[in-house]
């Protein structure tokens, strides 16, 4: 989880305790039927799958690295059209772009 982002209530879905969370949700279907519509969601691949409505956007990230393992993960993405995108970055040999896409 990190560190808690500045002026932002920091709501948690997990079926653990988590100390650090101003609210937490236990289930899915509990989150999304108290979160309000201009909420940010940060998470992996099956979270924002449950988020993918049409007319969203989505700040995605693009890590541009080799896996060096079996264990890959494919996620597929709605269709979107970009809005704006970053140059590419670098972080400790590692780049990445961000971008803001909108779900068709």
């Amino acid at each position: 989880i990190g560190h808690k982002l500045k002026n932002r209530q920091h709501i948690v879905l997990s079926s653990t305790f988590q100390a650090e969370a101003d609210v937490q949700y236990n289930d899915l279907s509990t989150l999304k039927a108290n979160i309000s519509s201009d909420s940010m969601i940060i998470g992996g691949a099956t979270l924002a799958h449950e988020f993918f409505d049409r007319g969203n956007y989505i700040i995605l990230t693009r890590v541009h690295e080799k896996c060096k393992t079996d264990n890959t993960v494919n996620i597929t993405l709605p269709s979107t059209k970009t809005i704006w995108k970053s140059n590419t970055m670098c972080y400790k040999n590692t780049s990445f772009t961000f971008s803001i896409e909108k779900i068709l």
